[in-house]
């Protein structure tokens, strides 16, 4: 009889090593989900970022095409956002094409140290074609006799 209640007593907890394996298995799962956490945490930053140099390259094409009013020139021209949006700077390239009156306008916005990131957009610009004043008539004139 005394036997089984041995038997029974030792059975009822748990031993050192049951105890050191789930130990470690906890402490893997907490150190997996804290970095699941920093990655999400990190990847809405970048997307973050991404989103908002996406909406200051627009922001720069659409300035350029109110301020050029159909006198667009090739070039460079480079800038930054201000106080508003530290960190992030721009680099605009303007270059003809095939085409007398139409330019391609390049916004390129970058931002962070290591790695520097950027976002580009493109679009095509046009100048203003000029209007032409003079109009061609052609009239004739004749002189008849009657009879």
């Amino acid at each position: 009889m005394r036997s089984i209640r041995r038997n029974r007593q030792s059975s009822r907890g748990f031993t050192l090593i049951e105890m050191i394996v789930a130990t470690i298995v906890l402490a893997i799962g907490v150190v997996g989900a804290s970095a699941a956490f920093n990655m999400a945490t990190k990847a809405s930053s970048v997307a973050t970022d991404l989103q908002t140099a996406a909406m200051l390259a627009q922001q720069q094409l659409e300035q350029t095409e109110v301020n050029a009013q159909g006198s667009i020139t090739p070039g460079d021209s480079d800038g930054e956002f201000g106080n508003d949006f530290p960190g992030f700077k721009w680099h605009q390239s303007i270059t003809s094409t095939d085409y007398t009156y139409l330019f391609q306008v390049t916004v390129t916005v970058k931002w962070g140290s290591r790695p520097e990131r950027q976002k580009s957009v493109t679009t095509y610009l046009t100048n203003a074609q000029p209007t032409s004043t003079s109009t061609t008539s052609t009239s004739t004139t004749g002189t008849g006799t009657g009879g």
